[in-house]
C-alpha cells in the first residue's frame, strides 16, 4: 500500500509539472545601429578579395556554364576572368577606378563602354554593374548606400531600404534578425528590374561569405556557386592590368562600331 501511494504522488506531480506553461518571449529586434555596425565591419573584412566561381546563366546569349576567378578592390577595382571547361579564356572584364574594358581572345577584340553594364550584357547576357556584383559575392552593402540606410521591420521581414544616391537606382535588402543574415536584395535601375537571392541566407559572421548566390531578372537568370573565397588585403596593381596581343581591334558599345 505505502508503494502503490509513493506512485500516486509522483503521478500527482508530473501532472502539474506538465501543466506548468513556459513563457517564451519573442526575440528583440536587432537595432538599425548595430545591422549598420555589422555591415561597416563586413565591408572592412571584405574590401579586398579573391574568388573562385561556378557560374550558370540563361540569357539571350543561350545557356551555358563556366568557372570564373574574381579578384576585387572594392568599389572601383575588379577583375573577372571567365574559363571555358577546357580552362581557357573566354574573357575579362576589367574595371580600375572608372575605367572598363571587356577583352575577349577569341575575337581579339577589346570592348569599352560607359557604363560597365553594357559590358556584362555583351558578353553574358547579364547587364549587372561589377561593383554591385562584387558586392554581393561577400553580401556587403556598398558604403555609398550604408551612409543612409533605413531599417524597419514589416510581414516579410526586416527590410534595409538605401535612400537613393541616383534618381533611376532604388536598393532594398531583406534580412533575417536572429541570427543576422541577408536573404535577398530588389534593385531597380532604370527600367531593370532584378533580385539577388542567397540560398541559404547569407550568415553575415564576419569572416563567412555566401556559397550560393541566385540573380534574376525578366528576361535572364545566373546561378553564382562559390568554391573558393578568401579576403586579400594586399592586391598588386598589376592585377588589373591586362597586356594585350598584337593587331587587338578595338570597339566602342557606346558608339556601336
Amino acid at each position: 500500500m505505502k508503494l502503490a501511494a509513493v506512485f500516486i504522488a509522483c503521478a500527482v506531480l508530473l501532472g502539474a509539472c506538465a501543466s506548468v506553461s513556459v513563457e517564451t518571449r519573442p526575440q528583440a529586434p536587432i537595432s538599425s545601429e548595430a545591422i549598420t555596425a555589422r555591415f561597416r565591419n563586413r565591408l572592412d573584412y571584405w574590401r579586398s578579395y579573391q574568388a573562385s566561381l561556378r557560374v550558370r546563366v540563361e540569357s539571350s546569349k543561350g545557356r551555358y556554364s563556366l568557372r570564373a576567378v574574381v579578384v576585387a578592390e572594392l568599389p572601383d577595382r575588379i577583375r573577372l576572368e571567365a574559363f571555358n571547361p577546357f580552362g581557357q579564356t573566354m574573357g575579362v572584364l576589367l574595371q580600375d577606378r572608372g575605367k572598363s574594358t571587356l577583352w575577349i581572345p577569341s575575337e581579339n577584340v577589346v570592348y569599352t563602354a560607359t557604363k560597365t553594364e553594357n559590358l556584362t550584357g555583351h558578353f553574358l547576357g547579364v547587364p549587372i554593374p561589377p561593383e554591385l556584383f562584387g558586392y554581393s559575392l561577400v553580401a556587403c552593402i556598398p558604403p555609398a548606400y550604408l551612409e543612409r540606410l533605413d531599417v524597419y521591420a514589416d510581414a516579410s521581414g526586416t527590410k534595409a531600404v538605401a535612400a537613393q544616391q541616383q534618381k533611376d537606382w532604388s536598393l532594398s535588402w531583406t534580412l533575417q534578425p536572429g541570427p543576422l543574415a541577408l536573404e535577398s536584395l530588389n534593385v531597380r535601375q532604370g527600367n531593370r528590374k532584378y533580385a539577388v537571392n542567397y540560398e541559404p541566407a547569407a550568415d553575415l559572421v564576419l569572416v563567412e561569405a555566401p556559397r550560393k548566390i541566385s540573380f534574376t531578372a525578366a528576361d535572364w537568370q545566373m546561378e553564382v556557386t562559390v568554391n573558393q573565397i578568401r579576403n586579400a588585403p594586399e592586391l598588386s596593381n598589376s592585377v588589373f592590368s591586362i597586356t594585350y596581343p598584337d593587331g587587338l581591334k578595338k570597339v566602342d558599345l557606346d558608339k556601336g562600331k
